[in-house]
């Protein structure tokens, strides 16, 4: 199972790469960008929108499917809130709109529950200290780095 997931993992991330550089990824890029500057030189904004959740839904489809093999059992309480704010800090502490942003917004976020049970902190104030510690890092990411750790760095 772990061999078919790191095929797919890297098939999926390969063809995320390739279409990034591609004329429909700079068509995602102004959809999201601009829409109105994006139709006015000429590319297909409604297209775009249209095709990419189908796109997106797809590849979900592909990870839930495999998710489910490995767990060998479905239910609701796998996809609760604290799993979707979980993903919504690693999105924003790495950065959206680009390849490497989710993944060092996971590596991090994923890195302080084994920091701190790496300093042998008790299992009762570590949930709490795991709390805070995302808490901090959301805020402080907000304030001062709003396009993420592995968002696009710009010269003043």
């Amino acid at each position: 199972m772990a061999i078919l997931s790191t095929i797919l993992l890297f098939i999926s991330g390969s063809i995320f790469w390739v279409l990034k550089a591609s004329p429909w990824g700079r068509l995602l890029k102004s959809v999201r960008d601009d829409e109105l500057c994006g139709s006015g030189i000429g590319q297909k904004c409604p297209f775009g929108q249209g095709v990419s959740p189908c796109f997106t839904c797809a590849f979900a489809a592909l990870s839930g499917t495999i998710y489910v093999s490995y767990i060998t059992y479905i239910d609701p309480s796998s996809a609760s809130l604290d799993h979707s704010i979980l993903m919504l800090c690693m999105l924003i502490v790495g950065g959206s709109g680009n390849f490497w942003g989710p993944l060092v917004g996971a590596a991090v976020l994923l890195g302080i529950p084994e920091i701190l049970r790496f300093v042998h902190i008790p299992d009762l104030f570590a949930a709490n200290l795991r709390l805070l510690a995302y808490g901090v890092l959301l805020i402080i990411m907000v304030h001062v780095r709003p396009q993420g750790l592995a968002g696009e760095y710009r010269l003043k």
